[in-house]
């Protein structure tokens, strides 16, 4: 009764005061969660004060337009999982944001929506600028790599695809979408080349004899313990021909931008190479562009 003749009777203003005062009296940070309110700002303005939570907004967002990982035209997904987060962790400043703190928030929600996509850009910021020590990991990561998957693949090759794959700031999706195909090339070098499993002992001639290859392969080569099988012998399509030459292409082009391999022989300009069937794009889609300046990311 006493909510009621304070904030009138407009449930919505009832719903975020209690919020507001199991936030600040209870420490129920979560609570804007339970109660399921759609709108955080006004709640993290009044929790933070007014215009507090921008420069965060603002950081994350900024980066992840760079990286060309969030259209600028659709902040909102970005905002809510940001807003969401530091409510949570309540303060207004990125650095308080823990991983373990984010790993709640993502089981908090459906996998389909869009505030855990939000989390996950959201990591992969806050680990960029060395606030958590990795971003977060996809549902491939939760399920664990079948040992029967990778035993075909050199160890050499296997070391650096996974450690890529932990610090890749792809989307989870797309880095789902890769990491096969980069241990497609690692069977093709222990079966063509096994004098040069390692990324950093690629060659020039080697990266055209894989192009070379791939142009003519067929789906189910190199595919290792697979259960999947559809398609197995016929000609592999045209996307499937680019999609293994730009994921080669874009994963040499970043371990040389993160020094994790020495260019020597092997200059990334050697990967722009084109299929048969048509120009592969010089960017991959979802490839990470490093902030300018003095970058510890990836850690060694």
């Amino acid at each position: 009764m006493f909510v009621a003749s304070v904030t009138g009777e407009i449930r919505h203003r009832r719903r975020a005061h209690l919020v507001a005062w199991g936030y600040l009296f209870g420490g129920h940070r979560r609570l804007h969660h339970r109660v399921g309110m759609p709108k955080l700002r006004p709640l993290a303005d009044f929790f933070f004060g007014h215009g507090a939570v921008d420069p965060a907004l603002e950081q994350v967002c900024t980066l992840l337009e760079r990286w060309e990982t969030s259209p600028k035209s659709q902040p909102e997904p970005v905002h809510s999982s940001v807003l969401d987060a530091l409510l949570s962790a309540g303060s207004p400043h990125l650095k308080d944001v823990t991983l373990e703190l984010l790993q709640d928030l993502v089981a908090d929600h459906p996998a389909s929506s869009a505030r855990p996509r939000g989390f996950f850009k959201m990591s992969r910021v806050l680990a960029a600028n060395g606030f958590i020590p990795e971003p977060l990991t996809g549902s491939h990561q939760q399920r664990g790599t079948r040992p029967e998957t990778v035993a075909s693949v050199p160890p050499e090759w296997l070391e650096m695809d996974l450690r890529w794959r932990k610090f890749s700031t792809n989307e989870p999706g797309i880095i789902r979408t890769k990491f096969p195909l980069l241990l497609v090339a690692g069977r093709w070098a222990a079966e063509r080349h096994p004098e040069a499993t390692s990324p950093q002992a690629r060659t020039r001639d080697i990266a055209a004899e894989y192009i070379a290859d791939t142009v003519i392969a067929v789906p189910g080569q190199w595919a290792g313990h697979s259960r999947n099988r559809t398609g197995w012998g016929e000609p592999l399509s045209a996307s499937g021909k680019a999609g293994r030459v730009d994921t080669i292409r874009s994963f040499f082009c970043d371990l040389i931008e993160w020094e994790w391999i020495t260019p020597g022989s092997i200059p990334a300009a050697s990967w722009l190479c084109r299929c048969r069937s048509g120009p592969v794009a010089t960017r991959p889609p979802g490839s990470s562009t490093m902030p300018p300046g003095p970058s510890s990311w990836p850690p060694d």
